[in-house]
């Protein structure tokens, strides 16, 4: 498989040669080098999960959503 016509290809020819230090392209050189990237998504998903949950949570404290509420009365008719 080569990495001819690839999106990465296309993207790293936009540097001319030259990868800028610290440059998104950067990262994802070192993460694909490094074998990083199921850390990074487990770190991803972590990270999700408990962001939803604390807006669940932070929810079902303030009493959740009226489903009504910001309802024009016309659309209220139609349904």
């Amino acid at each position: 498989m080569g990495t001819v016509g690839t999106a990465a290809a296309a993207w790293q020819s936009t540097f001319m040669g030259v990868v800028p230090k610290g440059s998104l392209f950067a990262a994802c050189q070192s993460i694909g080098a490094t074998g990083s990237a199921p850390l990074i998504s487990a770190v991803g998903w972590a990270t999700s999960s408990a962001i939803t949950g604390a807006t669940a949570l932070f929810d079902s404290m303030k009493g959740g959503r009226d489903p009504k509420k910001g309802e024009s009365e016309s659309e209220g008719e139609m349904k």
